[in-house]
């Protein structure tokens, strides 16, 4: 009881600190800065050297986020069914072909071809659902000349919903992790026994939430809120994060992942386990795109009809998934949500117009990630509130790159209680906030951990704290900074005000993983 005293008499010894420091410094709480040169290098070739800070801890590689991780173009796979609009509801109309799709053989590409529904406006009363892999459901255009889906009626659904069943056996195996310190961007760990692992193999590192981490965060005494509702004290053991990797080396007790962890483990917060799982139930190979996706809403209610449908594109457990080139309007929550069993999918050239709902809490997060490795890429939301926005304990890498939100009613960033590695590159919009929100919501607390904002630009605030043991960058953001809800320990910031090179760190990390060529295919740049 003592000790725990003794941490929790540190940790707001070490906020009063660097909170003095930061208002020793400017009323704007404007700290020195440190340069790019402190987290990285760049040689002749433009490549990127990442200098690691005093544990080990280097700027994480997103660039795996996306559709087979990035590492291969989004395929134009070729139509094999052809669907006309018919008067009235068309979902049954609709349904039936993506099941008469689902029903023929999966060709070597992995696709078993495209359902391409022609130049029309389709009337959808209910939800279309693809529960099978291989399948490609393209229209003809965003424009009024293209392929409309309306979702008409009052139900408050997802219009159109991946939908996969991921099952998840553990297998024997389960080992400590040795590592007394894993730092941010290692892609290796070692244990005691490897027999039950091989390359290949899939595997879940899991970091724990133990008393001691919850309580130096503080988050086990969140306060009261001002209107009464209650606050959900943060728990040991409902906290625990879960990367899911492949093993691609053993070397002796050593294992390596194919992609680096962007949570530092240690031995005082409970180090990590791994153990090796099989899955089943996941589908893959799923592509949405080219078409325009309306909701059907009270006009003149803009801001308070719910009666309708919520999310344009859902996809819960599905891997190696792309939405492109969609415009959504007026939905309530989401153009595109990506569920926590999801992984490997890419966003790209999309849209979320004018939302409908009330302008309050779980409403309007027009691009929204649970899952695990997601690339929003050249996407836009007007109208929105939190519009490139995490959940809890989701586990990165993720990223949103080269993407805008216009005429914003909330933040940008992290939401709530440890997402984990996540890239706001060349984001532009109204507030950005990585912080301690404390009581908001039901106890959102430390949102994020390892965010890294990179040429941002915002109209508003932006706020970068960083929690204890964990870091936080801001790098080349253009725009207001704030010391944020609460006073907290700062971020790293670098180049405040002025933008930095490379332009993108998502595109030159995917270039030096697999040259400029290939991302330049990748990326449709």
């Amino acid at each position: 009881m003592k000790s725990a005293c003794l941490v929790r008499r540190s940790y707001l010894l070490s906020i009063l600190l660097s909170v003095f420091l930061s208002l020793a410094m400017s009323s704007h709480l404007v700290a020195e800065q440190v340069t790019l040169d402190s987290v990285m290098t760049i040689d002749e070739t433009g490549r990127l050297h990442y200098v690691p800070d005093d544990k080990g801890n280097i700027l994480p590689d997103f660039s795996y986020s996306g559709y087979q991780k990035s590492n291969v173009p989004i395929p134009h796979i070729e139509a094999v069914m052809t669907l006309e609009a018919i008067e009235g509801d068309n979902t049954q109309h609709i349904q039936n072909a993506i099941d008469q799709l689902a029903q023929l053989p999966l060709q070597s590409n992995g696709f078993r071809g495209a359902l391409l529904l022609k130049a029309g406006r389709y009337e959808v009363a209910g939800q279309l659902v693809i529960r099978e892999s291989g399948l490609v459901l393209r229209g003809e255009g965003q424009g009024k000349k293209g392929t409309l889906l309306f979702a008409s009626g009052q139900d408050k659904r997802s219009l159109i919903h991946v939908e996969g069943k991921l099952k998840a056996k553990k297998n024997k195996g389960k080992q400590t992790i040795l590592n007394p310190y894993v730092p941010v961007g290692s892609d290796s760990v070692q244990v005691a026994n490897t027999s039950h692992y091989s390359i290949g193999q899939s595997v879940v590192i899991v970091r724990p939430s133990t008393k001691e981490w919850i309580s130096d965060l503080g988050m086990d005494v969140l306060p009261k809120t001002k209107d009464g509702r209650p606050v959900k004290q943060w728990q040991v053991g409902k906290f625990n994060l879960k990367y899911e990797r492949t093993v691609t080396k053993i070397e002796g007790k050593t294992i390596y992942l194919d992609i680096p962890l962007v949570q530092m483990m240690e031995d005082k917060y409970g180090g990590g386990v791994i153990y090796p799982v099989t899955n089943t139930g996941r589908i893959n190979h799923i592509g949405i795109e080219n078409m325009r996706i309306v909701s059907e809403y009270k006009k003149g209610w803009h801001n308070t009809d719910e009666d309708h449908s919520w999310i344009a594109i859902e996809i819960t457990g599905a891997e190696h998934v792309w939405v492109s080139d969609v415009a959504s309007y007026h939905f309530a929550f989401s153009a595109v949500k990506v569920g926590r069993t999801s992984r490997f999918v890419t966003v790209r050239d999309s849209s979320m117009i004018d939302a409908v709902s009330e302008i309050s809490g779980g409403r309007r997060y027009s691009f929204f990630i649970e899952g695990s490795q997601v690339l929003f890429l050249r996407c836009t939301a007007r109208n929105g509130r939190h519009d490139f926005i995490t959940s809890s304990r989701v586990a990165g890498p993720n990223a949103f790159v080269y993407s805008k939100a216009t005429k914003t009613h909330s933040d940008i960033g992290p939401h709530h209680r440890w997402a984990t590695g996540t890239l706001y590159d060349n984001v532009s919009g109204g507030d950005m906030n990585v912080q301690d929100r404390l009581s908001l919501g039901t106890g959102h607390g430390w949102a994020g951990a390892q965010q890294v904002l990179w040429n941002t630009k915002s109209s508003g605030k932006t706020s970068v704290q960083s929690p204890p043991g964990a870091i936080n960058w801001s790098i080349g953001h253009i725009g207001e900074r704030w010391g944020g809800r609460h006073e907290r320990p700062q971020g790293v910031w670098i180049s405040q005000g002025k933008n930095v090179q490379p332009e993108s760190l998502f595109v030159q990390q995917l270039i030096d993983r697999i040259g400029e060529e290939q991302a330049d295919r990748v990326l449709a740049r």
